[in-house]
């Protein structure tokens, strides 16, 4: 009897560890998506200058105009990025008012409290000062109701 407590005690701990290791992961995998969608992409200057520098052995010259080259780029990106950002909004508000308009009543508010959960960029807006937070959780989505019986 003893031993099977011992083991069941073991088991429980590893199950107990694989679980908040599963959860950990999942919370900071889901940060650093949010933190990218939110931010962007991290500065590629300092990524590829010390990359860069450790294989190609640059000279300072080369140094000073590489960087000048990745800052040039970076801001070039940044500049996409806002340029991309309203397009985006703009496709899937269309996309979210096109099936809002093929839905009932009832079925209309639970797609918007669905579009509550999507990315911040897919977000629907109907009143543009008022985007709404990223989730902290998921929560789950409403049931249907049930087909009546014909």
């Amino acid at each position: 009897m003893k031993l099977f407590r011992a083991i069941a005690g073991i088991s429980a701990i590893f199950i107990l560890g694989g679980v908040a290791g599963a959860l950990v992961t999942s919370l900071v995998i889901k940060n650093r998506i949010e933190t990218f969608h939110e931010k962007g992409p991290p500065p590629i200057k300092p990524l590829l200058m010390d990359r860069m520098d450790r294989h190609l052995e640059l000279t300072p010259e080369q140094k000073q105009a590489v960087g000048e080259i990745l800052e040039s780029t970076q801001k070039n990106l940044a500049g996409l990025r806002q340029d991309f950002r309203p397009r985006l909004r703009s496709i899937f508000s269309e996309c979210f008012r096109q099936i809002e308009a093929q839905l009932t009543p009832s079925q209309k508010q639970r797609f918007q409290a669905m579009q509550k959960d999507l990315p911040r960029f897919m977000h629907h807006k109907r009143n543009p000062q008022s985007a709404p937070p990223l989730p902290g959780r998921r929560l789950p989505l409403p049931k249907p109701h049930p087909a009546p019986p014909s």
